[in-house]
């Protein structure tokens, strides 16, 4: 997800998923930051098939304004939500879905786009996402496993397209990564 306001926590454990008050949401850096993304997808012609988001606030917005006029497929998953407060127990179904989304195979011509939480990966593969925006790129491997290809700063995207190296940039699967 884009960048969000640090000095509003998550209101652990009362966060109220339909409230965005209870908990951390974007800025306004993060809505321009997630809308730009959007748009350096579309510029670099990187087909979607389907976009999965965390819903908490700041995960959905950041779907909705990068993803949300592309026409493709936005869906919630309950169990990308991620929380710093979590305990092993509760992390362990977040943990499975998401790497069950990031081993799972993509159909041929597309991708699929995970916007979620930096401990999402930092708990998977013990790589915190940095900073807020960063799109890391995930090559399915099916049966749990998946490969780490790289990561796209939001400042990096404009080299990319104009170096023409960001379509062949993204692989199977795109993971939105935000919280620091």
């Amino acid at each position: 997800h884009g960048n969000t306001d640090n000095s509003r926590p998550d209101a652990y454990p009362k966060v109220d998923l339909a409230d965005c008050n209870t908990q951390r949401v974007l800025n306004d850096e993060g809505r321009k930051v997630a809308t730009e993304v959007g748009g350096y997808f579309r510029q670099a012609r990187i087909p979607i098939l389907e976009v999965i988001y965390s819903p908490l606030c700041r995960a959905r917005d950041s779907a909705q304004l990068a993803f949300g006029r592309m026409g493709v497929k936005l869906r919630q998953e309950l169990n990308l939500m991620y929380l710093g407060n979590f305990t092993t127990e509760e992390k362990k179904p977040i943990l499975g879905m998401t790497r069950q989304l990031l081993s799972q195979p993509v159909a041929a011509g597309g991708n699929r786009v995970l916007v979620a939480h930096a401990p999402n990966l930092a708990d998977l593969m013990g790589y915190f996402v940095k900073p807020e925006g960063t799109v890391v790129v995930i090559r399915p491997l099916d049966a749990g496993r998946f490969e780490y290809v790289g990561s796209i700063h939001p400042a990096d995207w404009p080299s990319l397209l104009a170096s023409g190296k960001a379509s062949a940039a993204v692989v199977p699967t795109a993971h939105i990564e935000g919280d620091r």
